[in-house]
This record gives C-alpha cells, structure tokens and sequence, in this order.
C-alpha cells in the first residue's frame, strides 16, 4: 500500500494529530536531515485499510566521547528537528500498539537502543507505550524532557485579555507607550504564503542577531534552511503558513512564523531586531497574534516545545514532551549510560 494517501487520513483521526507530524513536513524531513537514517516504518492494516502508523527510522548516534561507542538508535521520523512525535493509531489502539512494539523486539537485531524523544504525556499511546515497552531483559527509562504551554481558544478577546496578569497588561501598555514616545510606528501584517525572498529577509534577520548576541538559528544551519525552504513550498499550497511582522518604516523588526494547521495555530519561530531589545516586542506581537488566533475561529494556540517564562504569562496550561529509551543490556549500552550520567553531573555543577 502506498503510504503517502493514507498518511494524513489517519494522522487525523489518530487523537495525535500535529502539524509535524504531516506526510509533508516527515518526508521532508527524511529528503534533507535523514539521509544517514534507514527507515523502519510500520504500517497496520485491518482489511485493505490503514488504522496504524508507525512512522520511525534507525541511525546511528555517538553515545561516548568522540564516537567511541556509537549505538543503532530507533527513533521517530523527524527526531531532532520536530516538537511533537507519536505513533498514529485509528482504533484497537492497544492490540495496533503491542503489534508494533512486538515487531520492533522480534527485529532487536536491528538496532541496540530505541528512542522515542518529544511524546506527549497527553498522548493517546503515552501511558500503553510505558507498560508494552517494559520488557525484563531491556533497560527501561522515562523522563521530562521540555513543557509545552498552550491555550484553549473560547470566547472573545477582550475578556480573556482583561482576566490577564495585571503585570504583563502593564508592561505591554508601558512598551507601546515609549515606542510612540520614540516615534517608532509598528505596521502590523500577516502573511499566508512565504516566498524565497522573504525567507532570505528572514534569514538576515537572523544573522544580524546572531552577530550580536550569538543566538543560533535554524536560518543560519544550511541543511535545516533547505529543508525549511522546501517546506514553505509545499506549506503554501496547503495555507499552512500564518507569518506575523511588525515592521517600521517599511524594515522588519520583529516576527512570528506560526503554523495554521486544522484548529490549532503553531507559534514555531520568532526573532527581533536586537536595535529594538528594550522594547520587548516579542511580547508586544504577541497580543496581536492571539486577537487574531480569537477572530479567525483557531480553537487552541500552542506555544510548542519550551516553558520559558513569557509564555507562562499568557497561560498556564502546559502539557509535557516526554522521552521513552529502550536500551539493550550490553557492554555498549551500559558504557553509554554512565558517560550520559557523567556528563549530566558535570552540567549541574
């Protein structure tokens, strides 16, 4: 069965659905960051049709110091580069689950470790993945890995923005306030497509950040600027693209690339121009995108991967990107695991 027709069908109706976890942006994934990956995707099917994918690649991961131990890790598609993962299960979720889980045991042969980075706790297969993965003569290992605030969209803008941190209405208000004292004029746009030259604008954008602050940027690696490049094209076709600019005299100076997918707006990527830091206007843009989010029917905004603060100030629900490991009892494994607690304990102090 070709898988490309059916991928999206049941990534809807899955319970896991994610912009990230589209056929596009996988495939593309594979196209520009997996070429060292060996794809081990598992298909389900009941009759003729599709009710489960598994949707995972095996490469190979440097787990000690300068390569040398490397292990076979199973991943899922995208790892690396993706904020939200997960198994894409229709209905008979435990038994399309344990079929899965089984086939990737009967196969151990293949890879030495699984790793199955940024599930969410609130994940449909979260708490069945934690029970069939659990196996006597494997190493089992479940950890946080970043929280994912995100808000439910209900009702109008006006009365949620009221019922906000006096603090941060203040602080907005403060902002807006010397901006107009400085003669600083914010132009407020949304785009739904993004052309080769805006992302280059983009691109220097970022650069000129990085050249003052050393804040890295996927713009500035050329493996992930192609991949992005490729995914803009496919994503304008779809609309997929919500991209917020304040500009000043016509010059960018601040932006928010979000995804438009289904219900759900993705606030992926933002910048400023470090001439303007004093200004918060990452903060100041995101009063606007969030009216828009309530005027344009999205039922939920989703901040993605990372609790920093800011976003906490706008909501507080936060689900949690997990990480399920799957290590074999080896010379390899248990090496890689007390070079990973080394270094760990070297981090803290």
């Amino acid at each position: 069965m070709a898988l490309k027709p059916v991928f999206n069908e049941v990534l809807q109706s899955s319970g896991s659905d994610h912009v990230q976890c589209t056929f596009e942006w996988l495939s593309l994934w594979l196209k520009h960051l997996g070429s060292e990956h060996q794809l081990l995707t598992l298909l389900a099917l009941k009759g003729d049709r599709a009710i489960g994918i598994a949707p995972l690649a095996v490469h190979r991961r440097s787990a000690v110091y300068r390569g040398a131990v490397s292990l076979r890790t199973l991943s899922f598609v995208g790892h690396g580069f993706t904020d939200s993962s997960d198994f894409l299960v229709v209905e008979e979720r435990e038994q399309v689950l344990n079929a899965f889980i089984d086939y990737m045991f009967q196969n151990s042969e293949l890879w030495d470790e699984m790793c199955l980075a940024h599930l969410s706790d609130q994940s449909p297969n979260f708490e069945l993945l934690r029970q069939v993965l659990d196996r006597e003569e494997y190493e089992l290992q479940v950890e946080a890995l970043i929280g994912c605030p995100y808000l439910r969209v209900e009702g109008e803008f006006e009365p949620y923005y009221i019922a906000l941190g006096k603090n941060l209405k203040h602080d907005v208000a403060k902002k807006m306030r010397r901006l107009g004292e400085a003669g600083i004029e914010l132009d407020f746009d949304v785009l739904t497509q993004i052309d080769d030259n805006l992302l280059e604008e983009l691109r220097d954008f970022n650069r000129k950040r990085f050249e003052a602050t050393q804040h890295r940027s996927f713009f500035l690696d050329e493996r992930r600027y192609g991949f992005v490049r490729e995914v803009a094209g496919v994503f304008n076709q779809n609309g997929w693209w919500r991209l917020f600019l304040f500009r000043n005299k016509g010059a960018l100076i601040a932006y928010r690339l979000c995804f438009a997918y289904g219900n759900v707006l993705y606030d992926w990527n933002t910048s400023y121009d470090v001439d303007y830091f004093k200004y918060s206007l990452g903060k100041i843009l995101l009063k606007p995108v969030l009216e828009y989010c309530f005027e344009h029917g999205f039922k939920l905004f989703d901040f993605m991967a990372g609790d920093e603060d800011y976003k906490l100030k706008w909501t507080r629900t936060t689900r949690t990107n997990c990480q399920i490991s799957v290590q074999k009892r080896s010379l390899k494994t248990r090496l890689a695991r007390v070079y990973s607690r080394a270094r760990k304990k070297l981090k803290k102090r």
